[in-house]
């Protein structure tokens, strides 16, 4: 018993921390902007290194997808379909659209 909660402190853990680095790609993708390096030839930081680095830091989306998908509670889905999509539609889209 104690394996299993210890199991399930580090899972928890696990991807929260992988969150935390999906969030600080994020954040790097809206802070960068890579017009600014296009034209300057006196940078070492050009327009070519921060292309690189916006290929490397592009993945947080598709990971983010995959973890609200892989948490979902199917129990949850079965029991009442529309009800869920009614909650996720209220706790999602409308802040979403505001």
């Amino acid at each position: 018993m104690n394996n299993q909660i210890r199991s399930s402190k580090y899972k928890d853990e696990f991807w929260q921390i992988i969150r935390g680095i999906c969030i600080i790609c994020v954040i790097l993708i809206h802070c960068k902007n890579g017009v600014e390096y296009r034209n300057d030839s006196t940078n070492y930081w050009n327009f070519d290194y921060w292309f690189i680095l916006r290929q490397l830091i592009n993945f947080p989306i598709a990971i983010f997808i995959f973890l609200s998908g892989n948490f979902i509670n199917v129990q949850k889905v079965k029991k009442s379909t529309l009800n869920y999509i009614y909650n996720r539609i209220k706790r999602l889209f409308i802040p979403f659209m505001l």
